[in-house]
């Protein structure tokens, strides 16, 4: 499994680079699609208090080691690619061993969630044609608090 997690990039658009990069980083990593996941930290970078999301991105790329002899291609692929979305880029490598990666994969559902299996739930109506209680538009104009004010008196 390769995790690469993105801080000072908006979330969107990591969604989008993940689609985007997904078969190239495959490929560099000779390896399929499925071993990759990118995690959009809803953390926020700054620097002396000011913020600097698109700015300053920072990138960590989680992977085994057997992978350590081509960081400098995916490092170049990344700076060049995350470039596009932010001034400054950093790419950090962090290598674990494979025999310290524990898994529970269901195999009764698909491994990710795509386009094709995705479950779209259709409302039982339109929003045009909201059900509404009868008179739920109607504003009461007469004093709330009569009853309260009579036992108060």
């Amino acid at each position: 499994m390769i995790i690469i997690t993105v801080y000072g990039l908006d979330q969107f658009v990591v969604g989008r680079l993940s689609r985007e990069l997904s078969a190239n980083l495959a490929d560099m990593f000779e390896t399929t699609e499925d071993n990759f996941a990118f995690i959009a930290s809803d953390a926020m970078v700054f620097h002396k208090g000011v913020e600097q999301t698109s700015w300053d991105t920072y990138i960590n790329v989680k992977a085994p080691k057997k992978y350590a002899i081509i960081e400098d291609i995916v490092a170049h692929f990344l700076l060049e690619q995350f470039s596009y979305y932010s001034i400054s880029v950093t790419v950090d490598f962090e290598y674990t061993d494979e025999a310290h990666l524990h898994q529970k994969i269901n195999k009764e559902y698909p491994r990710f969630i795509t386009d094709e299996n995705i479950v779209n739930v259709e409302d039982e109506y339109d929003d045009e044609e909201d059900v509404e209680a009868p008179g739920a538009d109607d504003l009461y104009d007469g004093d709330i608090f009569q009853d309260f004010n009579k036992n108060n008196k």
